[in-house]
Formats: structure tokens, sequence, C-alpha cells
């Protein structure tokens, strides 16, 4: 009776080790395998023409968005509000998110605004884009900016209630910013 246990327990043994040794050998023959094989990441998007041509497509709108930021400061300088307006919608069309020319872009039509009643309705809308995209907590300066226009522009042109969709997009995005 002592035999067999120990024979069992043997057998046992001897499956285990052959299949340990199995598993580690081509867990082995697998890594090996990988480390020939392997290409750093960096040399694989080099060669990939798809990369080459969205790192391209990239490196073209980051220019044309900095030539338009460039070109709507110089004519803001020079007082061509309406060509500097041209501009900044222009870099503002290239990235929707970024802030630079959505805060020059508002200020642009609520000086028309100011001046001209027919420029509320799209100073109105410009504004409540650009906060909608200006967050308070990233940017206190340019947020607080924002509002005072809003305030300005309702004074001079009265409420969003005048705009039926802009009343409802403030509604919008009151309820987003909760």
């Amino acid at each position: 009776m002592k035999e067999r246990p120990t024979r069992a327990l043997i057998f046992g043994m001897v499956v285990f080790s052959i299949g340990t040794f199995l598993f580690l050998f081509s867990r082995y023959q697998y890594q090996k395998a990988a480390s020939e094989n392997y290409r750093p990441m960096e040399e694989i998007e080099q060669s990939d023409e798809t990369f080459l041509l969205q790192r391209r497509k990239e490196e073209i709108m980051e220019n044309s968005f900095s030539t338009s930021i460039e070109l709507g400061e110089e004519y803001e300088k020079q007082s061509l509000l309406g060509i500097a307006s041209d501009k900044y919608f222009d870099a503002k069309s290239i990235y929707p998110t970024a802030i630079k020319p959505r805060m020059a872009l508002s200020r642009i039509y609520y000086q028309w605004a100011m001046v001209e009643p027919s420029y509320c309705w799209i100073a109105h809308k410009e504004v409540l884009f650009a906060m909608k995209y200006v967050n308070m907590g990233q940017y206190p300066d340019e947020y607080s900016e924002l509002l005072v226009m809003k305030a300005g522009l309702n004074r001079q042109c009265g409420t969003n209630k005048n705009y039926a969709f802009l009343e409802q997009f403030e509604n919008e995005m009151i309820e987003e910013n909760k």
C-alpha cells in the first residue's frame, strides 16, 4: 500500500516538472523571437507613409494658424479690424478650441457693436461661443473680460431675448457649466 501513493506522487512530480519545463521553454522561445523582430515605435512611425502625411498636415495647420494669428495682430495694430477679424476667424477655423483667436474676435466684434448696432447679434454670438471654450478655472482674466463684454452688449444691444437662437444657446451653456 505504501508503494501506490509513492508511485502516484512520483508520477505527479514528473508530469509537473515536464509541464513546467515546456512552459518555461516556450516562454523563452517567444521572448527570443520577439526581441529579434523588435523595432522601436519611432522607427516604425518614421517609415510609415500615413504617419509622415499626418505629421506634414499638422505642421501645415500649425503654420497656417500661427500665420493667421500674426497677420491678425498686425492688421489690428494698423486699425484694419475688418481684415484682422478675417485672419482671426481663419485661425479659429483651424483650431476651434484655441483661446487667442476667439478672444481677439470677441474684442473686435464688441468694439463694432458699441459703435454700430447691426453688429450686436454677431458680437453676442461670438462672446457666447468664446465663453463656451474659455474655462473660468484655466483663464480667469479672459473669462471675466468676456463677462464684461457680455454685460456691455446687454446694455448697448439688449439681452439675448432679442435673439432667439442666442438665448437658447446661452441657456444650454449655463446648463453645461452647472
